[in-house]
């Protein structure tokens, strides 16, 4: 049969693969152009980038300090020195994510990373005061980085933008780790650790300088939290404790990783311990040249199954590395393990940004940050054991074996969170009608209609009762219901209306009985959950909301007609 016109889906496929590949390839130049017209954003990541690359720089100057005086024991014991104050950090850092000003928590990561960096320059070759420095950078530097991901979100409109950015941090990461360990490389040749150190106070300084005075599009105004850290409602959130145990089983090998650098360029490849180094260039150049194939993540919904093959990456090159025992196989294996780890990082980020509820964002990943510190320090410890025994190429396929076995196990639970964060169109809408929540961007609703509890009210069913503590909001999805106040019906609501916010803004419990006329089907907001996000959209929905309380309450009859 002849065909008489060609829609997109009827396109050939050699043409849909071409401008799938096209659009690919373009996509990258797209992000950036789209970031470089956000000043706020542009500046975060400038910041960001900063802030790597003095990270790294210190990271290797440590490790060839520790090395210069007792090897891979040494290395070993300097890293675990230095991450044992963030392990113990982390819930601090997260809840002061959540607490203070976005801007002001990276100013003063990036102010105090700045003296950590100056002061180990001065110190030089003292091991030990390097390493109490460079733990002080490492606790700075997670909580920049906490408040990075936390504040992400409040620059962006829609997912596909989160996404986009997210890409975009991670690929600046990468670019950190690639250009970090190369800067601090050339130093150390040329006038040794206090050089390297000293680049990175400058870095670190110049980061502080860029989030100074940053201002998000719409604030995150945290709610109340149920406990003092949060970490009890965090671990009783099934995707965190998913996202916490895959990065535990990543970051040991990558503890590994940061302590069998210098053994294997010198052990394993036979070469300087400078090369190290080059080893860590490679991984993070794999970083950055796969993050250019990422930006097609943005708007996907299988984050989780790209997060299973980010394991895979990670796991199988490491595992095949005693198999290729010349220079350029290593750094080619090393590539793809930093491809591999800007995909799962990519797709963690995103996914604990877009599941974990707003109040709870910052000490989620301040969790993670423990969770971090946790598997790097494990790493490290098993590393020198592991590379008596087996060498250090050998040590590493042992610890990238365990995550290889997650990434298998783990692909069902991976798809179902992936299904479970497709956004809720018909919930989207619901609260987009709402006045409450009608500046919010795209992203933001879908993160709060993830929120949302369903509920079936009968025909004569009790929605809520008059004199009853008000501890949610309530939005009608279908049916009819009547709102009773002192046994007088006041008004009749249906699909979009809302009710309940008199309750959690003004007299803490239900001012009204709201009764099902007919079969009803609502959905319900926790109190501290709908507080917190009223105070998003530079508090417009606070505005909103009062106004219409204040409708009602000037309409109100001798007797309380409030509901």
């Amino acid at each position: 049969m002849e065909r008489v016109g060609t829609s997109t889906d009827d396109a050939p496929t050699g043409r849909r693969a071409w401008t799938s590949l096209r659009a690919g390839a373009a996509a990258p130049f797209v992000a950036l152009r789209v970031t470089a017209r956000d000043p706020s954003m542009l500046r975060l990541q400038l910041a960001w980038a900063a802030v790597m690359v003095a990270s790294w720089a210190t990271t290797v100057s440590l490790s060839v300090v520790a090395w210069t005086e007792g090897g891979s024991l040494w290395v070993a014991a300097a890293v675990v020195a230095r991450t044992v104050p963030s392990l113990v950090a982390g819930p601090l850092v997260g809840w002061l994510a959540d607490r203070l000003p976005r801007s002001r928590s990276l100013f003063w990561a990036a102010a105090v990373s700045a003296l950590g960096a100056a002061g180990a320059a001065v110190a030089g070759r003292t091991v030990v005061v390097v390493v109490v420095l460079a733990a002080l950078v490492a606790v700075a530097t997670m909580l920049f980085r906490t408040a990075l991901v936390v504040t992400v979100p409040e620059l962006v409109d829609e997912p596909s933008e989160l996404t986009t950015a997210n890409v975009l941090a991670s690929a600046t990461e990468s670019f950190g780790v690639f250009a970090g360990p190369a800067l601090a490389g050339l130093l150390l040749a040329v006038q040794g650790p206090q050089s390297a150190f000293a680049c990175a106070a400058v870095l670190f300084v110049v980061a502080a300088v860029l989030v100074l005075g940053l201002r998000p599009r719409s604030s995150q105004v945290p709610a109340p939290a149920p406990t003092a850290t949060g970490v009890r409602d965090l671990l009783a959130h099934r995707p965190a404790r998913l996202m916490y145990l895959l990065v535990l089983l990543q970051t040991v090998v990558a503890g590994g990783l940061v302590v069998l650098y210098p053994s294997l360029a010198v052990d394993g490849l036979g070469l300087d311990v400078s090369a190290a180094g080059l080893l860590n260039s490679a991984y993070g150049l794999g970083g950055v040249l796969g993050s250019l194939g990422l930006f097609a993540l943005a708007g996907s919904f299988r984050l989780g199954l790209a997060a299973a093959w980010a394991m895979l990456l990670w796991s199988v090159p490491l595992l095949l590395l005693p198999l290729a025992p010349g220079l350029p196989l290593v750094l080619g294996l090393l590539l793809l393990v930093g491809g591999g780890n800007v995909l799962f990082d990519v797709t963690v980020t995103t996914l604990l940004q877009r599941s974990v509820p707003s109040h709870l964002l910052g000490r989620a990943f301040g969790t993670m940050e423990t969770v971090i510190v946790l598997g790097l320090g494990l790493g490290a410890v098993a590393a020198p054991g592991l590379e008596a025994a087996l060498g250090p190429m050998g040590a590493l396929a042992v610890l990238a074996a365990p995550l290889g076995v997650a990434a298998v196990l783990t692909v069902r639970p991976l798809r179902r969170l992936d299904r479970e964060l497709a956004a809720p169109s018909r919930q989207v809408a619901l609260l987009r009608s709402s006045p409450a929540f009608s500046s919010l961007p795209t992203l933001q609703l879908e993160r709060l209609a993830l929120s949302l509890d369903h509920h079936e009210v009968v025909r004569g069913g009790t929605a809520t009762r008059q004199g009853d503590p008000g501890t949610a909001w309530f939005v009608v999805d279908d049916g009819e219901l009547d709102v009773d106040v002192d046994g007088r019906v006041v008004r009749r609501i249906g699909p979009g209306d809302a009710f309940g916010e008199i309750a959690l803004l003004r007299e803490g419990v239900r001012t009204a009985t709201v009764t099902a006329r007919t079969d009803a089907v609502l959905w319900s907001l926790d109190g501290q959950v709908f507080l917190a996000a009223l105070g998003a959209g530079n508090g417009r929905g606070l505005a909103a909301v009062d106004a219409v309380v204040d409708g009602y309450l000037a309409h109100a009859a001798p007797r309380s007609t409030r509901r």
